[in-house]
């Protein structure tokens, strides 16, 4: 898979404290790969707005600030298929933009929730 997509794993990448270490960078497309497993059913429209996809979602735009790419794919495998269909394992790509402004914009949530629960006492300055 890698190869077909022209992507390699990456070496972690820390900033602002916190370590990130996606699955796969295209240098090429400046696109971030990130894979999953989930025993959860793929309910197709609302499986990002779930809070299982939505801690994916954070993931992968965290990864974007850090590595400075504006593109994801999200692979995942849901082991147990389709809501309303054949209990059989489903896997689906789902391919994510974003603009710079947004991904900035989560990332200083990301280091207010670190400052807020201390997790790396004096991250912030004022």
């Amino acid at each position: 898979f890698a190869h077909i997509s022209q992507w390699s794993k990456p070496h972690p990448r820390t900033r602002d404290r916190i370590t990130c270490s996606p699955d796969g960078h295209s240098v090429a497309s400046a696109t971030i790969d990130e894979m999953k497993v989930s025993w959860s059913q793929y309910d197709e429209g609302s499986f990002l707005a779930s809070p299982k996809g939505w801690k994916y979602l954070l993931q992968v735009m965290g990864y974007c600030y850090v590595w400075d790419c504006r593109r994801a794919r999200l692979h995942v495998l849901f082991v147990r298929g389709a809501k309303g269909g054949m209990p059989l394992p489903k896997s689906v790509t789902f391919v994510l933009g974003f603009e710079r402004q947004e991904l900035v914009q989560q990332w200083r949530l990301f280091l207010q929730h670190a400052e807020d629960r201390e997790l790396f006492p004096g991250l912030i300055h004022s």
